[in-house]
């Protein structure tokens, strides 16, 4: 069993990590729901709203499982950070997404309002601060909201491993529209795509985030590996816990900052 499947199937295993898990159906446009699988650990301290990479739909089943995207980065350390006084919200794509691939769907009005609809319903049934988190292609889905959501939007957002804020992209010339504390996670990552988005130049652009931050932690490279394979390289495989405690630590922060904990 390669590192990969071991780490996946360790957290499998690690359901004591969370006191209560469900999968939640909410309504968030005419004839549309949006699925979420929550983790929830004994006492929570905020709620973590992940998006996973790709370009299709995670198909959280009725109890759970995934058909796919298990082994993606932050659905992998999902009880990491449940361990760590979280509770984390994974995301699935809505109904109307879930046969086909999503294209362009995650820099789309729809999604911003399903994102609205979702942030909404997690700040009202837990009445805990919403993070928005997302990792390679799923920094887009966060960053199209922090920009759109200027009001009742997410309290802060972390971006790893991501693609969005390439240079050029409509959304990299948007990001002094953003105004919560923002952790990049991006350095160390010899993934392509993710590697021509310069760290420093996003957070420059952050120019209305009350904290912006980048964050280094190098991901293992194996001779011969893709680098944009998930999880090795591209997901901090070996990692996990350095990432999981560094990413933890500064929301803390940010969250006695804003006098939430």
């Amino acid at each position: 069993m390669n590192r990969a499947l071991m780490f996946v199937f360790g957290m499998l295993l690690s359901a004591t990590l969370w006191a209560s898990s469900e999968v939640k159906d909410i309504t968030t446009r005419t004839g549309v729901t949006q699925r979420l699988l929550l983790l929830k650990p004994e006492r929570p301290i905020a709620v973590l709203v992940v998006f996973a990479g790709g370009d299709r739909a995670l198909g959280i089943r009725d109890e759970g499982s995934l058909q796919w995207g298990g082994a993606s980065l932050l659905v992998r350390t999902s009880p990491l950070f449940v361990q760590r006084g979280f509770t984390v919200a994974i995301v699935d794509m809505p109904s109307d997404r879930l046969a086909e691939p999503i294209g362009n769907f995650r820099e789309s009005a729809d999604h911003v309002q399903d994102i609205a609809s979702v942030i909404d319903f997690l700040r009202r049934d837990s009445k805990l601060p919403v993070w928005l988190m997302g990792t390679s292609s799923g920094t887009t889905s966060v960053l199209n909201a922090a920009i759109h959501l200027q009001k009742n939007g997410a309290d802060g957002i972390v971006l790893t491993s991501g693609i969005a804020a390439n240079a050029g992209s409509e959304l990299a010339a948007q990001l002094n529209e953003i105004r919560v504390p923002t952790l990049v996670v991006r350095k160390g990552d010899p993934c392509h795509p993710a590697q021509q988005s310069d760290s420093t130049g996003i957070i420059a652009a952050l120019t209305n985030a009350p904290k912006a931050e980048d964050l280094t932690v190098q991901s293992i490279v194996e001779k011969g590996a893709d680098p944009c394979k998930i999880p090795p390289m591209h997901g901090y495989l070996g990692m996990e816990n350095q990432l999981v405690d560094k990413i933890s630590g500064w929301i803390k922060t940010m969250l006695r900052r804003q006098n939430f904990i």
